[in-house]
């Protein structure tokens, strides 16, 4: 069975944050999930354990042509918790700025997401503290399709 464009982006995005380690030479060890539910309630919150999550989406393109591409904007929101105890040397502000730029560099890397996208964009960064401290990064990625056909790469 075929795979959508957006669901090899939601993988690609997947990977490349779990490339996220100090032995690759990021700051941290990051663990990326794709979460099964929109509200996380039931979910461990582990610390540098990060949530990734498909946000709206909305398309353009000429429907009056078959072989005009639809282009999508896909967000995501890329949820990292940063978790610091009482005794921890380092203050929570720092681990947070290390995390959001390990995330922005790695996803930087390759912002055509391993070929699927024409373009990926940090919109914003806000730092989250409820229910658990972290950073809350919302991206958009920029991909085409056939303009009747969601699998097809255009």
């Amino acid at each position: 069975m075929a795979t959508p464009v957006v669901e090899n982006i939601g993988a690609f995005l997947e990977s490349a944050i779990n490339d996220i380690t100090v032995e690759n030479g990021f700051n941290y060890d990051l663990t990326a999930t794709r979460s099964k539910r929109f509200f996380l309630e039931d979910e461990t919150l582990d610390d540098l354990k990060v949530y990734i999550l498909q946000g709206k989406s909305d398309s353009k393109g000429d429907v009056l042509s078959e072989i005009s591409p639809r282009i999508v904007r896909q967000e995501y929101l890329i949820w990292a918790i940063c978790l610091q105890s009482d005794t921890a040397e380092e203050v929570i502000d720092t681990k947070i700025n290390k995390v959001k730029s390990d995330i922005q560099k790695k996803l930087c890397e390759d912002p055509y997401c391993g070929g699927y996208a024409k373009m990926l964009d940090v919109l914003s960064c806000e730092p989250t503290d409820t229910p658990e401290t972290g950073i809350l990064i919302t991206v958009e990625v920029l991909y085409s399709v056939q303009w009747n056909n969601s699998y097809i790469q255009k």
